[in-house]
């Protein structure tokens, strides 16, 4: 299985891409880099239905200690794909049996 990802029209720089079946029976996932990803078939996916999540957690936020305005506390990633394609699940896909 391979695809693009766009945000905007524009393809994702980079990401992950998880595909989790909705009985949670098996999940496969891939890296997304300048908009493209693949999933080799032996890591491929049954027929049924799935939940697509995708991230793109590249952007870095340092957050501030307000008590002592200590700046030099450890990064925390930014999500920078809207919820609605990762948390709140609401992308999906269907897997079908290839047709001979």
């Amino acid at each position: 299985m391979s695809g693009t990802v766009n945000v905007s029209v524009a393809p994702l720089d980079s990401g992950t891409i998880e595909i989790v079946a909705l009985d949670a029976s098996s999940q496969s996932g891939a890296t997304i880099t300048d908009g493209a990803f693949a999933i080799p078939a032996a890591k491929g996916l049954q027929p049924g239905d799935y939940v697509v999540r995708i991230y793109a957690g590249d952007k870095v936020v340092v957050p501030i200690d307000a008590a002592s305005g200590d700046s030099a506390a450890v990064p925390v990633p930014q999500e920078g794909i809207s919820p609605e394609f990762n948390l709140e699940r609401k992308l999906t896909a269907k897997v079908e049996v290839p047709s001979t």
